[in-house]
């Protein structure tokens, strides 16, 4: 975020796109006061030109409705204008970098919040229903999962390293294929994501062509969990996980679009009492909404817009400046990727490399 910030110089960019912003409540009215708007249809197109100014305390009447909101994520310019940003905070936050401004008001109480939820000495834990067919041929037992038949194998399409969420350091499997003397059994999608130990595993059991390994219950029935996986404090950590997932996972919980995002950002804000204005959520979705074939933040200067990706927050950083990604980690597998050579976009980090 440290290359993405405002600048209260442009009044206005003049992009012609917007958030869908669905204004479900007051409270999520109270994230954008101050901010500016236009009215839409049905179809969400612009019933005028005319840019409004949300007043929350006297524009009640656009709880229930979608308004298109002028947002950084739709932002024409490198830097956020004026117009977009809120002009008001624009001018209180002018001399500030209102990308690192964002994460800050972000991570600060989310971090606190998420300490709190781990240090508690009793949890209740999610139920999971792992369905009957799994519950013929495995067992479950506090955060272990224990394979009943010798006869069993199980196939697992291995997820690639540079895939991995953020903060997996374990290889990892969401779907496993489930055989019983070589005879397909059924194809199990878990609820939860299933730890492996891929040393257990034999060399001429892995097929390199499909990138898959097999693990044999034989090898795990003295007692050794075949899997493993986290259970979580339902009650605390999960909505503020979802925080994290929305961002940092490669699904964005389901979403798809830089609309989506937006709202799904705000509406986990509020379910999380974190006094975070949208405006700093919009901030941070701005970075990842890239140009599918470049990998760049996806321009918005003109009437049509390129297909775009939604980025996780690491691979963002991997696709920002030089400067930045050599800061961030995994110096291997960028030095030796023709990309990192490629890379002309500059950045406040590039002092440090002088």
């Amino acid at each position: 975020m440290i290359d993405r910030y405002h600048d209260n110089d442009i009044v206005d960019c003049g992009t012609e796109h917007y958030i869908n912003f669905e204004v479900t409540s007051e409270k999520i009215l109270s994230q954008i006061n101050g901010r500016h708007y236009y009215d839409l249809d049905k179809d969400n197109k612009k019933i005028s030109p005319e840019l409004k100014t949300v007043n929350s305390k006297k524009d009640k009447s656009l709880v229930g409705k979608t308004i298109g909101l002028r947002s950084p994520v739709t932002c024409a310019s490198d830097k956020v204008c004026r117009t977009c940003y809120g002009s008001e905070l624009s001018e209180i936050n002018k001399d500030l970098n209102t990308g690192l401004v964002a994460v800050l008001l972000l991570t600060n109480p989310l971090t606190q919040k998420l300490l709190s939820a781990k240090h508690l000495l009793t949890t209740k834990t999610e139920k999971v229903d792992w369905g009957t067919k799994f519950s013929d041929y495995f067992s479950v037992n506090m955060n272990s999962i224990y394979v009943m038949d010798p006869e069993i194998s199980i196939e697992i399409k291995k997820i690639p390293k540079a895939e991995w969420d953020e903060d997996e350091e374990q290889p990892y499997a969401d779907v496993i294929d489930i055989y019983q003397n070589e005879k397909h059994l059924f194809t199990y999608n878990s609820p939860m994501r299933l730890y492996y130990d891929e040393s257990i595993s034999f060399e001429d059991e892995k097929d390199d062509e499909n990138n898959t390994i097999v693990l044999n219950a034989i090898e795990y029935m003295e007692n050794e969990p075949i899997f493993t996986f986290q259970a979580k404090n339902n009650e605390l950590t999960k909505s503020l996980q979802e925080i994290l997932d929305l961002i940092e996972s490669n699904d964005h919980l389901g979403i798809e679009s830089y609309h989506g995002i937006v709202n799904k950002f705000n509406e986990l804000l509020i379910n999380n009492s974190l006094a975070v204005a949208s405006v700093h959520a919009e901030m941070i979705a701005s970075v990842l909404v890239r140009d599918a074939e470049t990998g760049k933040r996806l321009s918005f200067r003109s009437p049509k817009i390129n297909q775009y990706k939604l980025y996780r927050v690491s691979k963002a950083v991997m696709s920002s400046a030089l400067s930045v990604s050599l800061a961030f980690e995994r110096l291997d597998e960028q030095l030796v990727d023709l990309s990192t050579y490629e890379k002309d976009e500059k950045s406040l980090m590039d002092y440090l490399y002088r």
